[in-house]
């Protein structure tokens, strides 16, 4: 079973379409993480009690070896997490744009489309992460460690996007029956 983490994103239901079965929960009321993976939604606006509910989920993930996937704001927050930094960006970013892979083991393509909708970006990436996906404005755009993937854009609203969150949901559940 998945784990979606709904940071009150204004794209949960396009999210929760592209998983087949999860359980769906607002930050504030995750308590234990006893699932196969974890996806933690962007968010409308800044929260402190948002943050910190997060950064617990994320710290709890990474001790229990659980696959997690950051999505925009998720990302941000997996990113300062683990030290990395985000900057705020002088513009927006809004709308479709294509988001080069290096050596991505998330999706087997040169490049993705991909819908943004963001203010921030990752400055730099955390110790023993990787980028994975830029574009020409930020080299960031997808970031891991091996387990933990982060996607600064909102793959939930694009068919790349959706294929690359499916082929999180397989390697997790290989992950898990390894494990297992």
């Amino acid at each position: 079973m998945i784990l979606i983490v709904n940071n009150c994103s204004a794209y949960i239901e396009e999210l929760c379409a592209c998983v087949k079965d999860y359980e769906v929960k607002l930050y504030n009321e995750v308590n234990k993480l006893e699932y196969d993976a974890v996806i933690l939604s962007g968010r409308v606006k800044n929260d402190k009690n948002m943050n910190l509910k997060n950064i617990n989920i994320i710290k709890e993930c990474y001790r229990k070896n659980i696959p997690l996937l950051g999505i925009c704001y998720g990302a941000e927050i997996i990113s300062l997490t683990f030290g990395g930094l985000i900057r705020r960006l002088e513009k927006k970013v809004y709308g479709m744009t294509n988001v080069y892979l290096d050596d991505n083991i998330l999706i087997d393509k040169k490049s993705i489309e991909v819908f943004e909708n963001h203010q921030y970006a990752i400055s730099k990436i955390p110790y023993n992460f990787r980028s994975i996906g830029y574009t020409p404005t930020n080299n960031n755009e997808i970031i891991t460690n091996g387990i933990i993937y982060a996607t600064q854009f909102h793959p939930e609203l694009s068919k790349d996007g959706r294929d690359l969150i499916n082929q999180f949901i397989n390697l997790s559940k290989r992950y898990v029956s390894n494990q297992r």
